[in-house]
């Protein structure tokens, strides 16, 4: 897989980067592993584009796809952030677009936003823990 990931389960965060070539197989079972894992809900997220070289088969349909995926294992008691870094101009307008396609669905409790370093991501992660205290 393209995808490795962390988790720190003290600040509650996933720390995933991804590298080389990307497809949609890539994003859906890295989603299908995240996901799938209950103790994770509520973790905020940082999904790093920064080290992609190239999209395979990333398009429209398979952005909304994943979108409709990833908000069917959001839970409603467990709010969270998910932050994409996209140093690319494409990348950047994917996940701008990816952000449109998970706000369309309902009952969705999990807000994203696309940063254009990691640092931006990490301070808006911040900002929400910052709230709680």
């Amino acid at each position: 897989m393209a995808i490795t990931y962390q988790i720190d389960h003290g600040r509650q965060r996933i720390f995933a980067t991804a590298s080389g070539a990307i497809g949609a197989r890539d994003l859906f079972a890295y989603q299908m592993e995240i996901g799938s894992q209950p103790a994770l809900a509520g973790y905020d997220e940082i999904f790093d584009t920064s080290q992609v070289g190239s999209l395979l088969d990333i398009n429209l349909d398979n952005l909304k796809k994943l979108a409709h995926l990833a908000g069917s294992t959001d839970r409603a008691d467990k709010p969270s952030r998910f932050a994409i870094v996209a140093t690319r101009d494409v990348y950047f307008g994917l996940g701008r677009m990816y952000e449109s396609f998970r706000d369309c669905i309902p009952r969705t409790n999990r807000e994203l936003a696309t940063f254009r370093s990691r640092e931006e991501a990490e301070d808006w992660l911040d900002a929400k823990e910052a709230l709680q205290d």
